[in-house]
């Protein structure tokens, strides 16, 4: 699966592109315990609710049908807020 990123320390939604509609999508941590799993909608996109991960560590997501697993997409987590709470810069205008 393809993964949107960056992915930072404080996201808790881990959202990305499948192969196959209906596939689970499996989401582990570096100690290999699974920390979400989520289902590949009918537009291959998914959408998985994981708990906030430290800074510097990976995560690895795959996707499976329950037979077939794909090799496993590694994502590094970034330091900082949410991806989806970086506000634009400002400019100090005189």
């Amino acid at each position: 699966p393809t993964v949107d990123q960056p992915v930072y320390e404080n996201d808790t939604v881990i959202k990305g592109k499948g192969s196959n509609a209906g596939d689970d999508i499996v989401i582990k941590n570096s100690s290999n315990q699974e920390i979400g799993r989520g289902k590949v909608a009918s537009d291959l996109k998914f959408s998985v609710t994981i708990s906030p991960q430290p800074a510097y560590s990976e995560i690895y997501v795959t996707e499976t049908d329950g037979v077939n697993t794909s090799p496993s997409t590694e994502v590094m987590i970034h330091e900082g807020g949410s991806s989806s709470e970086i506000a634009p810069p400002s400019v100090d205008q005189p």
